[in-house]
């Protein structure tokens, strides 16, 4: 908008108030007022782009490994933010099914809770590949307050796992310098908060709103579909912005 006189500042103010107390009278709810407002797209450039690490068979992840969208999560188990954004993701793979592929990544940064909730998880992935480490970390996500050991143990058997395995795994050397690798890599790739994603290689820092994280994986769906199959010539095509997705 640009520096505008006090008078014309609060005009400007006064319209997109009443433009708000417009939606709600036409029925726009107002824990849905956000949404109405950006649904038609957004004109703040797009995230930057970053190269995603590589998924190895020890990385959990959930979905078509073939998926044409490939969406990594670097999250602390007990960051309230995370968790947020976990219930955004689990609804973008449902609406996206068949389409995306989930990579965690886990990144402790709140203190020794979070390392121990992170080092649960990497023994539920031993124990049941990725479907006990989501059974797991799903739930623990749907968590209120702290993640304490009592917390995880407990969550451990909600999700059929042998909690009776946590104490070794939390002094588990393998598991801790697995643990620090991952981080190192992470730190490396300028992930320091958490939640950070990288939705195929959009860079996506903190818990977005799930109408701009659905409106970016449009965009990256497009563009992989846009993506010449091997062999073949790339068709030439203008470059898009933010909120044009096509048809």
């Amino acid at each position: 908008m640009g520096a505008l006189p006090k008078e014309a500042f609060s005009q400007a103010i006064r319209a997109e108030l009443e433009a708000v107390e417009s939606r709600k009278k036409s029925g726009v709810a107002s824990a849905d007022l956000y949404a109405e407002i950006i649904r038609g797209g957004f004109t703040t450039p797009l995230p930057p782009r970053i190269t995603a690490p590589e998924a190895t068979a020890s990385t959990p992840s959930r979905g078509d490994k073939k998926a044409a969208l490939v969406l990594h999560v670097f999250a602390d188990l007990e960051c309230h933010h995370c968790r947020v954004h976990a219930a955004n993701v689990l609804r973008l793979e449902h609406e996206f099914k068949g389409s995306l592929r989930l990579v965690f990544h886990a990144h402790p940064v709140r203190g020794e809770r979070s390392r121990r909730a992170a080092l649960a998880g990497m023994e539920a992935f031993r124990q049941k590949g990725n479907d006990g480490f989501f059974a797991f970390t799903d739930r623990i996500f749907a968590l209120d307050g702290e993640i304490d050991d009592a917390a995880v143990e407990a969550t451990f058997i909600q999700a059929g796992l042998d909690a009776s395995k946590l104490a070794s795994a939390f002094t588990n050397q393998t598991f801790a310098a697995t643990l620090d690798a991952d981080i190192a890599s992470a730190q490396e790739l300028g992930v320091s908060g958490t939640p950070m994603s990288i939705l195929n290689d959009f860079r996506i820092s903190g818990a977005v709103p799930y109408v701009r994280l659905r409106k970016l994986a449009k965009i990256a769906l497009d563009e992989a579909a846009a993506k010449p199959a091997p062999g073949q010539k790339s068709a030439k095509q203008k470059p898009m912005v933010e909120g044009q997705v096509r048809p």
